[in-house]
């Protein structure tokens, strides 16, 4: 067993021995989390009723990286001196008593810790003035940093402040809600505050009734207390959205192959797309005009507040020709080396410096020409 192997089987073992934590379901008492259900509650029941493949090592490693986050984050708190809440546990009332939630970090405003900077005093202050009586703060980690924050996140923090506000006697909108997103790789982050609106509440319970619904006739049927299920995978409700692009089980989702409506975080990255697009072309067609304009001036260097225009490339360079051998001569290439079956630039480049003697007829005056190397405007930024 070589050492990632190792790894592997760490990570399985945590599984399972982790995996009734956020999902449980003894007897009939089915316990879900919000984080299940606030994405896709669809996504969430596949891998109950059909089973699911274990995740790899690479899988395993990059679902670590929010674990990185949260010590970050964390140790940063405890230097500040804030004092927080870290993954309480509270719960749905009534017909939603099964939903549990989990904040990331729930700060006690009447009670925030031994504050140890203005900076810390200020951020403090910030919720204080709106009248909250408690910061939730939801981490992320995020390969791409969404200019607004996607609908998940939204829902599932919105029903985190039901739930909290519901055990501490107070209204949800006195809680200040954010969600802080990091991209682990090169340090992007991104603070988005959320505000409450208890339709989003709304949907991710109707979702996780639609959930609970499935898993308990499941488990009635996997019990043998009744011969067939009543409901099927497609009586979980559904959404259309980034998880998409990572489910295992979209392809068998009721749907698949139709015409589907994006949810709106993902309309919003398309229209950004389609922006972004256009000014890249706009950034190309000005480019192209800044070089038009050295080359009919013969200027090799330009300058412009605040940065340093330099004309790249533009330079001759002789090489061997492809096109100029004869099928005669292709043969005899083949012959010597199975790679001259694609008798290429790239291939023939061997022979540019020094040829052997009786390689000197590749490198002849009837197979060379000249190349000019490509145009290009590079721009660097420079203090005056």
């Amino acid at each position: 067993m070589n050492f990632s192997e190792l790894m592997l089987t760490a990570f399985l073992q945590e599984q399972a021995r982790t995996s009734h934590e956020r999902l449980t379901y003894d007897g009939h008492d089915v316990k879900v989390g919000a984080s299940t259900v606030s994405g896709c509650a669809r996504k969430a029941a596949f891998p109950i009723l059909f089973g699911e493949q274990p995740p790899t090592l690479s899988e395993f490693i990059r679902m670590r990286k929010g674990n990185i986050a949260e010590g970050v984050i964390e140790a940063n708190l405890d230097e500040l001196g804030v004092l927080y809440e870290k993954q309480g546990e509270y719960h749905g009332t009534e017909e939603f008593s099964f939903i549990q939630v989990h904040p990331d970090l729930l700060i006690d405003l009447a009670n925030p810790g031994t504050i140890k900077s203005k900076e810390a005093k200020a951020f403090i202050n910030r919720s204080k003035r709106k009248g909250a009586k408690y910061i939730l703060y939801e981490l992320k980690t995020s390969n791409a940093i969404p200019t607004e924050p996607h609908d998940y996140w939204v829902r599932q923090t919105n029903m985190q402040a039901q739930y909290i506000a519901e055990k501490k006697g107070i209204k949800p909108e006195e809680i200040d809600i954010y969600v802080y997103a990091i991209e682990i790789n090169d340090g992007r982050e991104q603070e988005y505050h959320i505000p409450f609106e208890i339709e989003e509440v709304l949907i991710a319970q109707d979702d996780a009734l639609s959930f609970v619904s499935v898993i308990e006739d499941y488990i009635q049927f996997v019990n043998k207390e009744k011969d067939m299920m009543e409901f099927s995978i497609n009586d979980v409700n559904r959404r259309v959205g980034n998880l998409c692009s990572i489910c295992k089980f979209a392809h068998n989702c009721l749907g698949s192959g139709e015409t589907i409506e994006l949810s709106p975080d993902m309309a919003r990255d398309v229209d950004t797309v389609k922006k972004w697009a256009i000014q890249e072309k706009n950034m190309k067609a000005m480019k192209d005009d800044v070089k038009k304009l050295m080359l009919n001036l013969g200027a090799k260097k330009a300058k412009a507040p605040g940065y340093a225009i330099t004309l790249k490339g533009g330079n001759k360079k002789d090489i061997i020709d492809p096109t100029a051998f004869t099928d005669a001569e292709k043969l005899t290439l083949a012959k010597r080396d199975g790679n001259f079956v694609d008798v290429s630039v790239k291939n023939l480049a061997r022979f540019m410096s020094d040829p052997d003697e009786k390689d000197a007829w590749i490198v002849d005056e009837k197979h060379m020409t000249t190349k000019m190397t490509a145009l290009s405007v590079m721009i660097t930024e420079v203090k005056d």
